[in-house]
């Protein structure tokens, strides 16, 4: 018994001095540590910048009539809100009746909406129809849901009642005339 008494006795002597300048170093060095301890951690206003919270929807459709009682509509896949007022759309699709009573639709690959603007943009694979027989495709068309017009600076190509068209861009009125922009072509 008195041979492990002096052992530990001597294992005591050896590890009390080691944890007592360990307990000294932390009470000197406490001040320096705390500051980097400190430094390395994210403030929580910064985390919670960092963290944006987004909001998809699956299917939306967006049903509504203008001031003179015309209905439009408004589908896609999806949609993924950006802010508070505008949205990114997985092919959207959208319907609207023109002042004549003529029927024009709207679908693209991808499009961005603005809810304060009521404006959309269709981009890739854009395909306008209407009830009068017109088909028309470019890559990227605006659409002002408010005043129904649509217009678009790239090359269209399309095909009517009258014949096929090309042109380098086009602009609607409110009463569904198309207007074709740049050189055009009627065959």
């Amino acid at each position: 018994r008195n041979a492990k008494y002096t052992r530990r006795v001597q294992k005591l002597r050896k590890a009390l001095p080691f944890f007592a300048s360990i307990l000294f170093m932390l009470i000197i060095f406490w001040p320096e540590m705390r500051a980097f301890l400190e430094k390395s951690s994210l403030p929580e206003t910064n985390i919670k910048k960092m963290i944006q919270w987004r909001n998809q929807l699956s299917t939306p459709r967006f049903q509504s009539i203008d001031e003179k009682r015309r209905p439009y509509y408004l589908t896609a896949k999806n949609a993924i809100q950006k802010n508070n007022h505008t949205a990114d759309l997985e092919v959207p699709y959208s319907k609207m009746q023109m002042e004549d009573g003529a029927i024009v639709e709207i679908n693209s690959d991808i499009g961005f909406y603005n809810d304060l603007t009521k404006k959309l943009d269709y981009k890739d694979n854009v395909k306008l129809r209407s009830d009068a027989g017109y088909d028309l495709r470019t890559s990227l068309a605006h659409v002002n849901l408010e005043n129904k017009q649509a217009d678009g600076d790239r090359d269209v190509e399309g095909e009517g009642p009258t014949g096929k068209i090309w042109a380098q861009g086009f602009h609607t009125t409110q009463g569904g005339v198309i207007h074709f922009k740049g050189k055009s072509r009627l065959i």
